[in-house]
């Protein structure tokens, strides 16, 4: 009680809403000290209200706080550049842009990546994309180039009208490459084909490429899944035994696609640029999935190294594993 109360005399008893407390955190009694000395507790702010709570409470306490408040960390989600899509044949530029744009909204749609839209962002002519795309501090860089593309009107040779209006097909082939900013190298070259036709009385060109896009969001999704994997943090170690660490807190859960028994590489800190751009410290297997940004993990291999770089208050980060 003095230590919360080193401002009140000696001689003041404080009075807490049902028991009477003197300095020395004796009970007294309201004869024990004249009215005037007797002041309610509710007058002073407690210096260390926590003192109040027994010890062993104190500590569940804190650390289900500490606990809490780490879990709003969520998964982290890779950085993408996309750069300025760039054609090898003649094309409309509204063709270029279309397409572009419609794999931008297919990424975002997916929740995977970070995007970082060069174009709007304010892309450095003077820097090459690669360049460019580290000055966002970007983990990956993504290219589109348009290898073939194809616009037919079947009507527009014809010297009758069709009854129908117009048919008109668009198709083309695109080829994406992902090339990581941390060393330069390509680590994926895809192409991508798609055709889509409109008919009609109002028919446009537009429509036709609008509906060979459609299978879009689907396809950069499994393009997502692939390439980008959301990685997380160990938040502390949940059990030990002879420095070897048994069990883990970390900040990936439902909300992050974690289900139990997936398994994850351990890595030392830094961002995650791809699986094998590091040598994992070592790897888990979620045991328990605790709620939507908190799972338990259980070490299966690193428990040496795990153990040791926590205790040291080094940052561990966690990404799910592409080995079979």
């Amino acid at each position: 009680m003095k230590d919360r109360y080193p401002f009140l005399g000696p001689d003041i008893c404080i009075f807490p809403t049902k028991r009477v407390y003197s300095l020395k955190g004796k009970r007294c009694t309201t004869t024990d000290f004249p009215p005037e000395n007797r002041i309610p507790a509710s007058t002073f702010k407690p210096q260390a209200t926590m003192n109040r709570i027994p010890s062993p409470i104190r500590k569940g306490w804190m650390a289900f706080l500490w606990l809490t408040l780490t879990v709003n960390l969520s998964a982290q989600n890779n950085r993408l550049y996309v750069d300025d899509f760039t054609s090898d044949v003649t094309a409309p530029n509204w063709v270029l842009r279309t397409i572009r744009l419609a794999l931008i909204e297919g990424l975002e749609q997916t929740q995977r990546v970070e995007l970082i839209d060069g174009v709007q962002a304010g892309s450095d002519l003077r820097l090459s994309a690669l360049e460019d795309a580290r000055r966002f501090q970007a983990d990956y860089l993504l290219k589109g180039r348009l290898l073939q593309y194809q616009a037919t009107n079947r009507h527009a040779s014809t010297s009758s009208a069709s009854p129908h209006g117009t048919d008109y097909q668009e198709a083309f082939t695109l080829q994406l490459d992902l090339q990581r900013t941390a060393d330069g190298v390509t680590v994926s070259t895809r192409q991508w084909e798609g055709s889509g036709s409109a008919t009609g009385q109002k028919a446009t060109p537009q429509q036709a490429l609008e509906q060979a896009l459609e299978p879009i969001s689907a396809e950069m999704n499994l393009y997502a899944q692939t390439h980008f994997k959301p990685y997380g943090s160990i938040l502390r170690l949940a059990s030990a035994s002879r420095q070897r660490a048994k069990t883990v807190y970390i900040n990936l859960g439902h909300a992050d696609s974690v289900k139990e028994g997936l398994r994850l590489e351990v890595l030392e800190p830094g961002k995650v640029q791809q699986p094998s751009a590091k040598t994992p410290l070592g790897e888990i297997t979620i045991d328990k999935v605790l709620g939507p940004n908190i799972s338990l993990g259980k070490v299966k291999k690193g428990h040496e190294a795990i153990f040791q770089a926590l205790e040291a208050g080094r940052t561990l980060q966690v990404t799910p594993t592409l080995k079979p």
